[in-house]
C-alpha cells in the first residue's frame, strides 16, 4: 500500500475514533468549538488527506477542522505544557503516547463508544491501556 493511503487511513480512524468517543464533559469542553475539530498530526500527505479525509468528513458533518501539523515531540509537548489544550484528536509516536496515557493526559477510550475497538487485533487492544488505540502494528527482526 503507498504511504499516503497509509497515511490517510490512519488518520481517518484517528478522526472516526474521536467522532465517535465522547462523554458529557467532552460535550461541554466542545460547546467552546461547535462545530470545529481540532487534529494534531504529522505533516505527511497534506493535500492527500485532506482532499480524501478530512474534507469528506468535514462535510459530512457539518464541522469546520483545523489540522495542526508537525513532529510528535513538538506537539506533544505542547499538549502537555498547556493545560486549556483545545486538540480534540492527537496522533503521536507510540512513546510520547504512553507518556501521555501514563500522565492521564487523554480521556480513556470506552468501547461502548467506539465499538470498532472490538476488531482490533488483540495486540493492538493490549496498547490501549498503556499508549492509546494503534492504527498500525509493526514487527522488527534482525536478519
Amino acid at each position: 500500500m503507498k504511504s499516503w493511503k497509509i497515511a490517510s487511513l490512519s488518520l481517518a480512524a484517528t478522526v472516526l475514533l474521536a467522532a465517535c468517543g465522547g462523554t458529557e464533559s467532552d460535550t461541554a469542553s466542545s460547546a467552546d468549538n461547535s462545530g470545529e475539530l481540532i487534529v494534531s498530526t504529522f505533516a505527511l500527505s497534506e493535500d492527500v488527506i485532506k482532499r480524501d479525509v478530512l474534507d469528506p468528513f468535514s462535510e459530512a458533518n457539518d464541522t469546520e477542522i483545523t489540522y495542526e501539523v508537525g513532529n510528535s515531540s513538538e506537539r506533544f509537548t505542547k499538549l502537555q505544557n498547556n493545560p486549556n489544550s483545545t486538540i480534540d484528536v492527537i496522533e503521536l509516536s507510540q512513546a510520547n503516547a504512553a507518556t501521555g496515557v501514563a500522565d492521564g493526559l487523554f480521556e480513556e477510550l470506552d468501547e461502548t463508544k467506539v465499538p470498532n475497538l472490538a476488531k482490533l487485533v488483540d495486540g493492538a487492544k493490549d496498547a490501549i491501556a498503556t499508549s492509546g488505540a494503534p492504527y498500525t502494528m509493526n514487527s522488527i527482526g534482525i536478519i
